[in-house]
């Protein structure tokens, strides 16, 4: 049983000890806690009862002290105000009371006894205003610039150029006109029907009905020769040749189907195949033709020859051509009867460079 006692006594000891302990830390942290809270207000306190305290004792109110530097007022961030600093013509005497900062007066030459307030003000009463100035601003205006452009240059372009045309819309008539030329001997004929150029006798005669124009001369670049054509054999003949030409007048022939064309183009009966369109010389067959088509065909003198489409397709090309330059076109047939085909018409012509 004392053992018991002495054992609950040290207990009792050691507990006493440390709860001391626990309170000594509660009471430590409490006053760090206050200290830290308090202490910028506290600091103040002392700061500013220093700063109110007089500068000097009684006895050395007489004495004259050079004034202190007001530090200047904290001002909102803004444009620059100039200030006229008063410049003292008497060396000012402080008076008893010393304060931190000293208001001068209106007049820009301080008294000899300047009066001190406690509060600070922000703008100077004797501050002359500024009138504020034009400063220019660095705004950008749209002021035109001799900046050069770029201005696109005319390129030289192969304009296409007329050199002769003809859509036969006139009055039907015997005669062509227009300023066609006109082969017709007895038994053939060509005239203007439906606003077509067509051949309404023939007769099987040789190399006859013929018409031909003549157009500026061509020799260099490239030509398009393009016409509408309608023949169509409805009923047995195998002899009929209707040519289609381009030529140079200083060597072309009437009687001559060949001499001084450069484009010899013939609608014929080719190794037995009628209605054949072909070129010569060779009688080299192209496509049959059996009634509308349109056929075009391309010069190029500068390489020699020249292309034949058929309603858009091509049908040969880099054909030789027979001369050198052109200034006509010539329509005509040789032994044809023209009451064995049908159509037997030209249309819508057209002659010009590119």
């Amino acid at each position: 049983m004392q053992q018991y006692l002495r054992r609950l006594r040290k207990r009792s000891q050691g507990q006493g000890v440390l709860e001391f302990a626990l309170i000594l830390m509660l009471v430590g942290l409490a006053a760090a806690a206050i200290i830290f809270i308090l202490g910028p207000t506290i600091g103040n306190v002392f700061s500013n009862f220093i700063a109110d305290a007089p500068v000097a004792p009684p006895s050395l109110n007489d004495v004259t002290r050079l004034p202190t530097s007001t530090p200047a007022p904290t001002a909102t961030p803004g444009p620059p105000i100039p200030t006229d600093t008063p410049v003292p013509t008497t060396t000012p005497t402080a008076t008893t009371v010393a304060t931190n900062t000293a208001t001068p007066t209106n007049t820009a030459t301080a008294t000899n006894t300047p009066t001190a307030t406690n509060t600070p003000t922000n703008t100077p009463t004797n501050t002359p205003t500024t009138t504020p100035t034009q400063t220019p601003t660095n705004t950008p205006t749209n002021t035109p610039t001799n900046t050069p452009t770029s201005t696109p240059t005319a390129t030289p372009t192969n304009v296409p150029e007329v050199l002769f045309e003809d859509d036969f819309n006139r009055s039907d008539s015997n005669t062509v006109g227009n300023g066609w030329l006109e082969s017709n001997p007895s038994n053939t004929q060509t005239a203007i029907q439906s606003n077509r150029l067509c051949v309404t006798d023939a007769s099987d005669v040789v190399n006859r009905p013929l018409v031909k124009h003549t157009f500026t001369a061509v020799s260099s670049g490239l030509v398009v020769w393009q016409f509408d054509f309608d023949w169509a054999r409805n009923r047995s003949d195998d002899d009929y040749l209707v040519f289609m030409q381009l030529g140079n007048s200083g060597a072309m022939s009437d009687d001559n189907q060949d001499s001084g064309v450069a484009v010899n183009l013939v609608w014929q009966r080719v190794n037995g195949v009628q209605e054949t369109l072909s070129y010569r010389p060779g009688n080299n067959a192209l496509t049959t033709i059996s009634g509308s088509a349109t056929i075009m065909v391309l010069l190029d003198f500068d390489a020699g020859t020249y292309d034949v489409f058929v309603d858009g397709n091509l049908q040969a090309s880099a054909i030789p051509l027979g001369t050198s330059s052109i200034d006509t076109v010539r329509f005509f047939t040789s032994l044809l009867n023209e009451r064995r085909f049908s159509g037997r018409c030209f249309d819508n012509l057209t002659i010009e460079t590119r």
